[in-house]
């Protein structure tokens, strides 16, 4: 089945590869008018749609015509699209029956009822005319008149929209299939290139009314397990010390009225990370999951939705799975030991704080001449003293930005991070060099940690019985 249309209003169907042809042209369509674009049905052989162009003949109407009988009768199908954005183009989603795209004059419009109804799908697009549109997997790539190419990246949520959707509570959307690539982030370091969509899979819920309480989504890998979590709260309460506040914002998802948007970037939860501190190749990440089947929870008002998504390695990629298995179980490993090492390093530095409050304290009271107080001061300080030594092995408290590097020793706290990129950097098991070098920072960092250990069990609980004796509040560290 072949359509035809021509710059005179003129429309025709040949059944047989164009041997003999039949004049199907709709009764509405003015004379002399431009047939734009005939869009054969994916879903029904005798389906069609063609957009009509009227505007040279100073008719800015919109006009689209839909056949489902060959064109031997033919319905005007433009309610909602309003006089002035003259029709370009139409399209109808391979991937869900019923689905039309419009491309006018002022934009694009979408139709979830065949064309039936229409409304406007312009989002960010600049008002541009749109010329043209294909739909590519999950992707619509319009090409608009002045304004370059544009893509919506996924149309998932639009494929599933119906009108139960809306009445519900909440409601989250099956996401698609993703494929596990790193090349987004490759681009954005390396490469100036076009805007390209965050790196991850795109998830979609509706709330019928933004909630008054936090909700939450899950990720969950194939055993159940929890890998990551967000939530909609804007702001933890605040602790004994701001340093111990998660400094991202990326982990605060939307909670608006309608539908919402978050995209999880593919990796594990990341290692709690310390405010300002200098990170050379970038922010502490977690593990890039595994290809496989996993999880996505949304709960509100304490009611859960799961629904699965699916994971598939990058077509490009060769590397085995046990070689995968085995560049992930030392990123786990890696992730582990930064998130001990800097609760570490927040716990040295809350407890400093703590004592030299008390210092400051007791050299207040009798201007810090009694015995007793020049005693505890003096244990104070020497406290203080041995955990600092402690912080100074595991990070640079003097770095400011990632060019003092050159000016001060390089901590446990840089090399673990440099190692990370390394083994992080592409999808290939990790080397026997790398794997060396975490042995080997493995070790000096257990031996900092059984420094600290052992003053959370010996050194802090003499000193707190000497305040305790001195009848003054003890210190803790967290």
């Amino acid at each position: 089945m072949l359509w035809a249309g021509s710059d005179t209003g003129l429309l025709h169907v040949t059944a047989d590869s164009g041997k003999t042809w039949s004049n199907v042209t709709p009764k509405g369509i003015p004379e002399w008018s431009l047939i734009s674009l005939i869009e054969a049905s994916p879903w029904d052989a005798g389906a069609a749609y063609a957009a009509v162009d009227t505007h040279k003949l100073d008719n800015f109407k919109p006009y689209i015509f839909k056949t489902t009988d060959f064109g031997k009768t033919w319905t005007q199908i433009t309610a909602g699209i309003p006089d002035g954005a003259y029709v370009h183009a139409v399209r109808e989603d391979p991937g869900h029956k019923g689905l039309l795209f419009a491309g006018t004059e002022a934009g694009i419009y979408v139709s979830f009822d065949e064309g039936a109804h229409w409304q406007s799908l312009q989002l960010n697009l600049p008002n541009s005319p749109v010329h043209d549109m294909v739909i590519h997997g999950q992707s619509l790539a319009v090409a608009t008149h002045g304004r370059a190419f544009w893509i919506l990246d996924d149309i998932s949520a639009l494929r599933q929209a119906d009108s139960s959707i809306a009445a519900s509570d909440a409601h989250l959307f099956a996401p698609s299939p993703t494929i596990r690539s790193r090349m987004g982030h490759m681009n954005r370091r390396r490469y100036a290139i076009g805007e390209n969509p965050p790196d991850g899979t795109t998830l979609y819920y509706y709330l019928k009314e933004q909630p008054k309480d936090s909700i939450k989504l899950e990720i969950l890998d194939p055993s159940g397990k929890t890998i990551r979590s967000y939530t909609s709260e804007e702001k933890k309460e605040e602790s004994a010390s701001e340093e111990w506040e998660r400094d991202e914002p990326a982990q605060h998802i939307p909670a608006k009225a309608g539908l919402n948007l978050f995209t999880w970037d593919l990796r594990y939860q990341e290692p709690l990370k310390i405010p300002k501190a200098v990170y050379d190749e970038g922010q502490p990440a977690g593990p890039l999951v595994l290809p496989g089947k996993y999880d996505v929870r949304l709960t509100v008002a304490g009611k859960g939705s799961t629904l699965p998504v699916d994971v598939s390695l990058d077509p490009r990629v060769k590397t085995s799975s046990a070689d995968l298995r085995k560049q992930f179980d030392l990123m786990l490993k890696l992730r582990d030991r930064e998130e001990e090492m800097n609760k570490a390093v927040l716990s040295i530095r809350d407890l400093r704080t703590q004592l030299l409050t008390l210092e400051k304290r007791l050299g207040a009271a009798d201007h810090g001449k009694t015995d007793a107080n020049k005693s505890l001061i003096d244990q104070s300080a020497a406290l203080r003293k041995k955990i600092t030594e402690t912080e100074d092995e595991l990070i640079n408290s003097k770095a400011t930005a990632s060019e003092d590097e050159l000016h001060y020793p390089t901590k446990l706290n840089s090399k673990f991070g440099y190692l990370t990129a390394a083994v992080d950097s592409a999808d290939v098991a990790p080397t026997e060099g790398e794997l060396g070098v975490f042995a080997e920072l493995d070790g000096q960092l257990e031996t900092q940690l059984a420094k600290w250990r052992e003053v959370t069990t010996k050194d802090l609980p003499a000193f707190n019985d000497s305040l305790r004796s001195a009848s003054i509040p003890v210190v803790a560290a967290r």
